[in-house]
């Protein structure tokens, strides 16, 4: 295996062979069962990892304003 060089310039980098392998699988869609599936996980990990013990814990699909503007909204009051 040849060693790649590293670029300290802008633009493109190289990229290990394992990242690009990790990336390269079909993206799932979002009516999809298995996408489901994977997201009932991550709800159960992000749940350990934030020590809730009920439905606290969410994730919100879209940036990361968006969840910063669901929690104000969730917790002003009018």
């Amino acid at each position: 295996m040849q060693k790649e060089k590293l670029l300290m310039i802008p633009g493109s980098r190289p990229v290990h062979p394992r990242i690009r392998n990790s990336l390269s699988p079909p993206t799932v869609s979002h009516a999809s069962p298995v996408l489901l599936e994977e997201l009932k996980e991550a709800l159960a990990d992000l749940k350990k990892i934030v020590f809730c013990k009920k439905d606290e814990a969410f994730i919100v699909a879209g940036a990361g304003i968006l969840a910063m503007e669901a929690a104000i909204l969730n917790t002003v009051e009018k």
